[in-house]
């Protein structure tokens, strides 16, 4: 795959994307297994960026010790961006990415994803300008689909189309 990547010109940036990682129960083998599969696919690939989230609802103390935990087992080699859904309970905290001084834990800032959440600007004052590694830019319809992630798997609008 690198080499047909490479064979058009196609740069490859970052892996994703890491599911099922916020409790033990998610993690079964199968999960495990996928995981280190990610891992292994971004070192192959020579891509230091994988992006991560969680479909399911857990408390935020939960899912900051699970998110260190991923990261701590990506290695320090690899950065963890997180995403946060709308779906869920989970919103930008740098506290989150920063948990226990793990330096691998960032944030993805998708605009799509943030307005569904009816998230400001202003919830991202405490993330270090470091700790944001993408950002992803779309824009919305003016109402959102129904289910949500339908819209968010194939109706993005190009920046300045919503």
């Amino acid at each position: 795959m690198l080499a047909v990547a490479e064979q058009h010109g196609v740069r490859i940036l970052e892996v994703e994307y890491l599911t099922a990682w916020g409790t033990a129960a998610d993690r079964d083998e199968a999960q495990q297994k996928k995981e280190q599969t990610v891992f292994h696919m971004a070192r192959a690939f020579g891509v230091h960026h994988l992006n991560a989230g969680l479909l399911e609802k857990l408390p935020l103390d939960v899912m900051t010790d699970a998110f260190a935990a991923l990261c701590e087992r990506a290695g320090p080699d690899l950065t963890v961006a997180l995403e946060f859904m709308p779906t869920t309970a989970s919103r930008p905290r740098h506290g989150l990415a920063d948990r226990g001084g793990v330096p691998n834990a960032t944030l993805i800032i998708d605009n799509r994803r943030r307005a569904r959440a009816g998230q400001k600007p202003a919830d991202l004052d405490e993330v270090p300008a470091e700790r944001i590694v993408p950002v992803q830019l779309c824009d919305v319809r003016a109402e959102p689909m129904k289910p949500l992630r339908a819209e968010s798997l194939a109706h993005r609008l190009a920046p300045g189309q919503g």
